[in-house]
């Protein structure tokens, strides 16, 4: 079985960082606060640093998967779910901020999952 190989340790590293960092959070909310909706994504967190750890030969697919799902979607719904509250409220009072944040980090998910 062939093992992946990552070429920039700066990226894997950075990726171990913030899967773990998002795991610890998941892992408070879900023992201290009893947020039941946290077990799915702790229990994906658990799985891509077991994968990436024992360098699957499929991890590089799944992480693509996984960006793919869990930030590109979610800026994009973000986004959608405030233009949405701005248009019930008849776009009265609009934070141009707040969709300034999501769009960037929704076009830097997407430029950073296509450029293979």
């Amino acid at each position: 079985m062939g093992k992946a190989e990552f070429r920039n340790k700066i990226y894997l590293y950075g990726l171990v960082l913030l899967i773990s960092v998002t795991l610890i959070f998941n892992l408070y909310a879900l023992l201290f606060d009893f947020e039941l909706k946290y077990i799915l994504p702790t229990i994906l967190q658990i799985t891509l640093l077991f994968l990436i750890f024992i360098k699957h030969k499929l991890i590089k697919i799944i992480l693509k998967i996984w960006s793919a799902i869990f930030f590109i979607i979610a800026f994009g719904l973000m986004i959608l779910g405030g233009l949405l509250k701005d248009l019930a409220n008849t776009f009265q009072d609009v934070d141009f901020l707040s969709y300034l944040k999501y769009s960037v980090f929704f076009i830097y998910w997407n430029c950073n999952l296509y450029r293979c």
